[in-house]
């Protein structure tokens, strides 16, 4: 037997070499060739119909093949006939041009639906995607700094269509002298439902314009003897059969059972069933008989009932009957929108912190969630979200929108018509493609517009305000690339909204005639009635503060200022913005009660004489008012005045000293009375 052997093999060596290698092989056809010598491409060969021609946006460049390219994604595709069961080669040199310089853009080379090449030049990796399974290239792509004309890979592929086998892959992509190489370790299954009869090379896109093209083509058949053999597959619910599948394969060829099925068989018609397997059953096909049996269930539900509360209405419950997806995913999630309208009233979500919850449900789990929205908000006069809800309740109303690029400057989000008024314009932008969301009327007119600076150019919430001197119609928002005037860019955005800033504030002024104050909109303080000055402090000298009169201007949004005032109302008009610079204020504003740690502060008091004094205690500064951080000067004084109300030293340290000396003092921040040396309260009592 062994002496038969070697005699068998030397054989079939010497005849290989007399007839050559393919001498036992099937018989091979060219289906396709292109891009070699004696082949080269023409315009013809791209034309817009036909079998094995090249089709879409495509165009033969002065590169001399066909070139795909364009603001979007681009997509050129041509298609072949293989016949059945054949060994398909393809061998391919493919420009893998540019991404257009944003890391979520590449381009592809696609042969059938399940197995793709892309190239990513902004991060210089290539992907191989087999059935959906992608393997990373590292180093494959040039950088995206220009032309890349050496930036190719030469792709060599053989596909078993008998068994639907990728059996044979080498890739070689080329950028400039170095090389990144993939071989396919072992023939691997490109899925039940592959197809093999087309080729598409293209440009996916989230920004910028890729480019890419395919320098020479082939593609080639070698038939093959393959033995037909029947087989089946069972899903069975216990020991009923739900379904059955009778098909023809061949040896060899892997079948893989459907993750999700809909029953056929009586009594089950219709029902929805998954496989009890964590991943498809498989098998492979053998001469003789071919069973496959699929244990399956039925999906998983559950009940979620969302209570949703506005005001006092009557609470709703909106009931979402929940169910297993064919992936096994059981998550739920429920998202609600940061403002509702109820009549004409906006009413906000009471916790905003996230918009909604989510988790995973178990079968037959009911789940209880609510949503309140108690606060009306009748400055609120437009609000805009993405319509469609989605399930990241990182997100108002679970999902982001978008102002899409337009072309024209009256298109956009429709704001419809406001009222003669000043308003605040707030954006929540959620991509930082660094371009900026505007309101404007009609085909023209910019009104305001956040995102327009270098520092404003990021994630997050923006606001901008805007005064209408009269009733306006046909306002729209929509994005611009910088500043004001282009508008044909797209941004993507959480939520919108529109509020109508009152038109005035005011200020109750005691008898002692002082006030601080902070407003979170503009003022116009020279407009202001019943206002005798105002002022911001900019330091101190020994323990008279120093001041600067605002009284002649307009100051920004949330600025604590001094207000002299008789006793009385003081009105000041609201305006959109203010150019008035008060970076050296040292009254920090607050618009909310806010509360200051003991000895971190000091806080505007009447008695015993008129000054900002420190805080002994923990203490709450009131909304709209204004205080002075313990760090506004040296020396660490308990008291600042506005010039000598208070005789005597004013500093704690000194305070123990002065007890000979007639007066008022701070000390240990309580108001402290000498009278012929004798010290006394605020109440008259002696104190030691």
């Amino acid at each position: 037997m062994k002496k038969i052997l070697l005699l068998t093999k030397t054989l079939l060596a010497v005849a290989l070499l007399c007839v050559g290698q393919n001498a036992w092989a099937g018989d091979v056809t060219t289906l396709y060739e292109k891009g070699t010598t004696g082949h080269e491409w023409t315009s013809s060969d791209i034309a817009s119909s036909g079998n094995y021609v090249w089709g879409g946006n495509a165009e033969i460049t002065t590169k001399g093949y066909p070139y795909v390219s364009g603001n979007g994604g681009r997509t050129s595709s041509m298609t072949i006939d293989p016949s059945s069961n054949v060994m398909l080669t393809v061998n391919a040199v493919w420009f893998t041009g540019g991404d257009g310089n944003n890391a979520s853009n590449y381009t592809y080379f696609r042969i059938g639906n399940n197995l793709e090449f892309q190239a990513h030049t902004t991060n210089q990796t290539g992907n191989v995607v087999i059935n959906g399974t992608s393997y990373v290239i590292e180093n494959a792509c040039g950088k995206n700094n220009g032309n890349r004309t050496d930036d190719e890979w030469t792709i060599h592929a053989v596909i078993n269509t008998a068994t639907k086998e990728l059996t044979t892959l080498t890739l070689t992509g080329k950028n400039g002298t170095s090389k990144a190489t993939y071989t396919l370790a072992s023939p691997v299954s490109l899925g039940s439902d592959a197809t093999f009869t087309s080729m598409t090379f293209g440009t996916y896109r989230e920004k910028y314009s890729p480019y890419c093209g395919i320098v020479s083509l082939s593609i080639s058949e070698e038939t093959q003897d393959v033995s037909s053999v029947d087989y089946t597959v069972n899903y069975k619910l216990g020991d009923d059969v739900v379904k059955t599948v009778s098909e023809t394969g061949v040896v060899d060829q892997v079948i893989t059972a459907d993750a999700a099925i809909d029953g056929t068989e009586d009594g089950f018609v219709g029902n929805h069933y998954l496989i009890t397997a964590a991943s498809a059953p498989t098998m492979t096909l053998v001469s003789g008989t071919n069973v496959l049996d699929v244990p399956v269930r039925a999906p998983y539900t559950a009940t979620l009932n969302v209570t949703t509360t506005i005001g006092t209405n009557e609470p709703q419950v909106v009931v979402t009957n929940l169910v297993e997806t064919d992936a096994k995913d059981c998550s739920w999630s429920y998202a609600y929108p940061l403002y509702v309208k109820s009549g004409d009233v906006y009413y906000k979500a009471d916790n905003v912190t996230t918009f909604g919850e989510g988790g995973v449900f178990t079968d037959g789990q009911v789940i209880n969630k609510s949503v309140t929205y108690s606060t009306a908000e009748e400055d609120v006069v437009f609000f805009y979200d993405q319509p469609t809800p989605g399930t990241n309740y990182a997100y108002s109303n679970g999902t982001t929108g978008v102002v899409a690029a337009q072309m024209a400057k009256d298109r956009g989000i429709s704001v419809g018509t406001l009222d003669a008024g000043t308003y605040s314009f707030v954006v929540n932008i959620t991509a930082a493609n660094r371009r900026s969301l505007g309101i404007r009327q009609s085909t023209n007119d910019h009104i305001a517009s956040v995102g327009t600076s270098n520092e404003d150019k990021t994630t997050g919430v923006k606001s901008a305000n805007f005064t209408l001197n009269a009733e306006t119609s046909d306002l729209y928002i929509n994005g611009a690339n910088s500043g004001d005037t282009r508008t044909n860019q797209s941004e993507d955005f959480d939520y919108v909204i529109i509020k109508k800033l009152p038109s005035s504030v005011s200020k109750t002024i005691t008898a002692a005639g002082w006030a601080t104050y902070c407003s979170p909109y503009a003022l116009d303080l020279e407009h202001a009635t019943g206002l005798t000055n105002a002022y911001i402090v900019t330091g101190a000298t020994g323990n008279v503060l120093n001041t600067t009169s605002v009284k002649n201007g307009t100051i920004p949004a949330n600025t604590g200022i001094l207000i002299e005032a008789p006793e009385g109302t003081v009105t000041i008009p609201v305006v959109a913005s203010s150019s008035t610079d008060v970076a050296a204020n040292k009254l920090v504003g607050v618009t909310a009660n806010t509360n200051i740690a003991a000895n971190e502060g000091y806080v505007l008091m009447a008695e015993p004489s008129l000054g900002f004094y420190q805080n002994a205690n923990e203490f709450t500064v009131g909304a709209n008012t204004a205080y002075l951080p313990a760090s506004f000067a040296s020396g660490a004084r308990s008291a600042y005045f506005f010039g000598g109300e208070i005789t005597g030293v004013a500093n704690v340290e000194a305070a123990a000293e002065a007890k000979a000396q007639d007066g008022k003092f701070i000390e240990n921040g309580k108001i402290v009375i000498v009278k012929n040396g004798v010290k006394y309260n605020a109440a008259g009592q002696q104190v030691k």
